[in-house]
């Protein structure tokens, strides 16, 4: 104040602590990790958001990129760093071979995939398709390298 002397205030904090408990932070973290519940604006793959990391348990990321001979290939990993999580990736096309292997289509379809499945896990050259109604099924793949016949 312009007399010299300090005012002293004491604040009450108006957080609502008790609002935010864990069983809430449960329900939104499973509502947000959910493709059906928690659409993502532009995402780069139909598989944004449904695809895990069966090392560590953190999601997939899509990434583009072109050959030389100019076509695009796009692939999934892991959004982890390699050096704690290496060499899980896949291909967009070979997962989704994978997807019509298992729901029994002739061609992929991103609505059949999203009412049949909850979400799948990759781990060493494996996916893992767990389902709807409970039961889960695995497949193996395997990924040519580029360059070789």
């Amino acid at each position: 104040m312009t007399d010299g002397n300090l005012i002293k205030r004491t604040y009450v904090s108006t957080a609502r602590k008790d609002a935010w408990t864990l069983e809430v932070r449960k329900k939104v973290s499973y509502q947000r990790r959910r493709k059906d519940t928690h659409r993502i604006k532009n995402a780069a793959s139909p598989y944004t958001g449904f695809i895990r990391c069966g090392k560590c348990g953190n999601s997939f990321c899509g990434q583009k990129s072109t050959l030389k001979d100019v076509t695009k290939v796009n692939y999934l990993r892991c959004r982890t760093r390699i050096s704690e999580c290496p060499s899980n990736a896949i291909q967009e096309s070979t997962l989704n071979a994978l997807v019509c292997d298992v729901l029994g289509l002739e061609e992929y379809d991103e609505a059949a995939m999203d009412k049949a499945m909850d979400y799948c896990e990759i781990a060493d050259n494996a996916v893992s398709f767990y389902f709807r109604d409970g039961h889960f099924e695995k497949r193996s793949y395997e990924e040519k390298k580029r360059g070789t016949p």
